[in-house]
């Protein structure tokens, strides 16, 4: 403050005014700015939702068509096992059918989902 108030009284009025102008602008150069954040995040929220939709919708198809291929096989399976298989061993041979299907289902849901969260994690650290 001593350096505005330096100098004659109209000089010192001068400096006094040109503060105050330059502090009303950086408040409206802040509300700017403000808005544009709020604008920015708006726009990655959007953006963060609409990628997440996407995922899930991805993934839906995935399963739709995995559950699909299971059920082909499946019933490929159970045709075979009733041609080829005793009818006494048919019920252990479907069970052991399931349990195969069941562990490669396991096993690929964890790949995806490892594989996804690895590229969530990759997106992060950039």
């Amino acid at each position: 403050m001593p350096e505005l108030l330096s100098g004659d009284a109209a000089q010192a009025n001068e400096n006094v005014r040109a503060k105050l102008t330059r502090m009303r602008r950086a408040q409206h150069s802040a509300m700017r700015m403000a808005e544009r954040f709020g604008t920015a995040i708006t726009r990655l929220r959007t953006t963060a939702k609409a990628e997440a939709e996407e995922s899930i919708a991805s993934e839906r198809r995935q399963l739709s068509e995995g559950l699909e291929a299971v059920a082909r096989v499946t019933e490929f399976a159970g045709q075979l096992i009733a041609h080829f298989v005793p009818k006494a061993a048919q019920a252990r041979e479907h069970q052991t059918l399931d349990d195969i299907l069941n562990k490669v289902a396991r096993t690929k849901v964890q790949k995806a989902r490892r594989e996804r969260d690895e590229k969530r994690r990759g997106g992060d650290e950039r």
